[in-house]
Parts: structure tokens; sequence; C-alpha cells
């Protein structure tokens, strides 16, 4: 008799990575890695990690796309994963850099989301016109502006030398403080993918990432950059959680003033994790924005 799988609040992320094949591809002499699912599906999804985190991030979202009839791949940024350490200067890089890995697919996505920096990663990319026309974006937990606890810690690791900081962030107390600062749902799964995640991704960070990419973002934050097309603005969704505390207050004025027809969500009760505390309300966001595409 077939062992009955554990429901998916039960499970770890590595046992829902089981669904998820690695995948490699090469472009231009550039290599991208991913973890791909139900490749045979016409549609594809796209999903995109954030800063410090790890494609391992998105299993959640993406076992219930592919679940649901979707080809779902998510890509390691740079300096992540097994990618290669990150050479981008500019947002402009980054765009480009996304435009390349989604090429390396030789698939149009009909769905492009990211979560937190990578919203930041998916916007630029539209900026440029990349996003294939009627492809919908998602932008979960936008950071168009950053909190001050944020800008804090970030300051305080570029104070040490690259490698000693990123020991430090690794470290168990600083991990700790980090989960006890992010999670903000109650929600005991939550917490425990996001340990997970923290210890998992130890391994794989670029030392010099952290501090170039929040750079990058502080001082070229595509989100105060050109506007996207009234047209195009139509096909993007952002989602935010009522309790995020690495946006500020401002978050939502200034989303509301660089995309005005764009489609707002707002998740209560949770905060910037929505990759895990609101998983299961991003994918049927993701799947209703399918319906339009």
């Amino acid at each position: 008799m077939k062992q009955q799988q554990p429901a998916i609040a039960q499970q770890t992320l590595e046992q829902i990575q089981q669904v998820f094949t690695p995948l490699e591809r090469r472009l231009d002499g550039e290599t991208f890695y991913f973890l791909a699912a139900n490749e045979r599906a016409d549609k594809v999804v796209i999903l995109l990690h954030g800063v410090t985190g790890n494609k391992l991030d998105m299993v959640l979202v993406g076992q219930q796309l592919a679940a649901q009839g979707y080809a779902v791949y998510a890509p390691d940024l740079p300096g992540h994963g097994n990618a290669a350490p990150i050479t981008a200067k500019t947002f402009d890089d980054f765009g480009r850099w996304f435009h390349a890995c989604i090429e390396s697919l030789g698939r149009s996505p009909a769905l492009v989301m990211g979560n937190s920096f990578g919203t930041a990663v998916c916007y630029n990319y539209a900026q440029q016109g990349f996003l294939p026309a009627k492809a919908q974006l998602i932008l979960g937990c936008p950071t168009p502006d950053i909190s001050l606890a944020s800008r804090v810690l970030r300051n305080a690791g570029r104070a040490l030398p690259a490698r000693i900081a990123l020991k430090l962030y690794n470290s168990h107390l600083v991990i700790f403080l980090r989960v006890l600062y992010l999670h903000v749902s109650g929600k005991p799964e939550a917490k425990r993918w996001l340990e997970e995640s923290e210890y998992f991704k130890r391994q794989f960070i670029d030392p010099n990432m952290p501090n170039s990419m929040s750079t990058l973002l502080e001082m070229q934050n595509p989100f105060h950059g050109p506007l996207l097309s009234l047209a195009l603005q139509d096909r993007v969704t952002y989602i935010v959680g009522d309790r995020d505390n690495v946006a500020t207050r401002s978050t939502l004025a200034t989303m509301a003033r660089v995309l005005p027809e764009a489609h707002r969500r707002i998740i209560p009760g949770v905060g910037h994790i929505l990759h895990f505390d609101a998983w299961e309300e991003c994918a049927a966001i993701a799947l209703d924005r399918l319906k339009h595409q």
C-alpha cells in the first residue's frame, strides 16, 4: 500500500523540493541554475527569490502551481545557491541577467513572480521591455522603501570585512534574531521553514553579495526609476503583508504612486516572508492572474 504523503505544513522544504528536479542551462557562456517542476506543461511560471535567499525558498508556491498544471522554474540569483558570484554593477545588469536566465530555458513565461529583492529585479526586467506580451508580473513583498531597522543592520554589516560580516550573519545568534524579527504571523510551520531556509543557505552565499545587493537597492532602487506604461501596469499585481516590518509605512503609498493601474493585494496577519507565511494565498493570486494571461 502506498504511504500517504504528510500534509504540506508537516513537511520540510527539502521534502517539498522532491517534486522538483535540478536543472542547468547555459547561454552566452553563463550557466543558470534552476529547480524545475512539471516541465511538460504548456504554460511557464518563473519564481525569483530574494536577497540572501535561495531557490529552495520558492518550492511552496511552486509546487502548488505545478500541481495546477503549470511548468515552474525557480532560478538562483547571482551569488546565491549554485550560481556564480555577483558581477552586476547596476540594476539594469540584473534585469539583463534575468532576461538571459529566462531565455536560456527557450520558453516564454506566462507569469513572472519575484519575492522581496527579486521583485526589484523583476520590475527592472519589465522596465527594460523584456516582459513578454500578455505575461503577468507579480511582485511579492516589494521593497521600494526600506525600514530603519533593515538599514541599521545593513550598515552594521558594511562596517566589517565581507567574510567576517557573512560569518556573523550566518551565526546561530543572528539567525535566531533574524527569525524572531521576520516571523510575525505566529504560524509554526512558517517559522520552521524560515529556520530551515536560514541554515540551508549558509553554505551557498557569496560573501560580497549581501552588501553589494543592498547598496544597489538603496542607490538605484528601480521602483524610483522609469514608470511602466499604464497598459503594462494592468498586468502587474503587487502583494503586501499588512505586518511587513522590512518595508516601511510609506511602501503602499509608493507602490500606488508608481503603479496606479496595478492590482493590489494585502494579506492580513503576515509579514515580509510571504513565501512561507502566505504561500497558499500567493499561489491563489498567481493562479487568478494566469486566467488573464
